[in-house]
């Protein structure tokens, strides 16, 4: 179930039923301590994290990737974030259907466990048009993403490219732009994301 990234990054993979596209969940160990990020969930999962480690929390990079995030923080009896959002009152309202109300609200400044860094990802086009809205999380030498990029045969593919459709992919040239300046600020190699291939090297 658990596939190995590196000595201490596992993701596992399940399809989602109205999109009929691969979703990955990662996980995050340091010491004996877990954190996991926008899980899916499989059977056996609960199970595997006790094996591990000693699960610390769910994080969430944006309301769009609740998936078994709900669930999985409450049968581990831990700690749920998710971003905080401030003036959208449609966020909040998808926010209290998905019976998130309960969360952990994080930001850029939140000191998250293990040592993980939130970077805000809200590219917009010169039209105005915001691209993506989610956390970027830090970990070592990772940036693991939601929906903003992921790999595809070994290359960079950004949102909404191959996805929608995008005049003049202006919306993609804002994603992309917005995100290599992430790269160059914290220096990450690699790249995890919610869908998608790894990216074993950035450089």
């Amino acid at each position: 179930m658990l596939i190995p990234v590196s000595r201490n990054i596992f993701r596992w993979r399940s399809n989602d039923p109205e999109l009929g596209i691969d979703q990955y969940g990662t996980m995050l160990l340091k010491g004996d301590s877990i954190v996991i990020i926008d899980p899916p969930m499989v059977p056996g999962l609960v199970e595997a994290i006790k094996t591990l480690g000693k699960p610390e929390c769910v994080i969430m990079t944006s309301p769009a990737h609740s998936r078994g995030s709900n669930i999985l923080a409450r049968r581990l009896g831990i700690e749920l974030y998710i971003p905080e959002i401030t003036e959208n009152d449609e966020k909040e309202r998808e926010i209290k259907s998905l019976h998130l109300d309960w969360a952990k609200r994080y930001n850029e400044h939140t000191k998250l466990p293990i040592g993980i860094k939130a970077h805000h990802m809200r590219p917009m086009t010169e039209n105005g048009d915001i691209v993506v809205d989610e956390m970027e999380l830090e970990f070592e030498n990772f940036l693991i993403l939601g929906d903003s990029a992921w790999g595809v045969n070994g290359k960079i593919n950004y949102f909404p490219a191959n996805i929608m459709p995008d005049d003049g992919r202006t919306k993609e040239t804002a994603n992309r732009k917005a995100l290599e300046a992430l790269i160059k600020k914290t220096a990450a190699n690699c790249l995890i994301s919610g869908h998608g291939e790894v990216i074993n090297s950035l450089s």
